[in-house]
């Protein structure tokens, strides 16, 4: 899912400031024991401005320049298949009780 909108514009138009959104979430259907209902959730905030020059440089036409910020915070997953905490705990328990 993504949203984008303008916040800000000159009455010209030739200004503008811009907020974005990302959002993606994987599914986890096929093993509810891991994580349920997703297994990652990734998110990406974006803040840029944007500026429309109308300037010819040579054969290239400059109508619109953005220009801005993009981050990351990418939310980690509630329980990795690399931790493997449901193999360990019964491996260990297994270990335990054959003694």
């Amino acid at each position: 899912m993504s949203v984008k909108g303008r916040l800000a514009t000159t009455e010209d138009r030739r200004w503008g400031l811009w907020f974005a959104y990302t959002q993606q979430n994987q599914w986890q259907v096929y093993a509810g024991d891991i994580s349920s209902p997703f297994r990652e959730t990734n998110y990406m905030p974006e803040l840029f401005g944007s500026f429309r020059p109308g300037v010819q440089i040579g054969p290239f036409d400059f109508n619109l320049l953005n220009f801005g910020s993009t981050t990351s915070p990418t939310a980690a997953p509630t329980r990795s298949h690399a931790a493997g905490t449901g193999c360990s705990s019964r491996a260990a328990s297994s270990a335990t009780t054959s003694r």
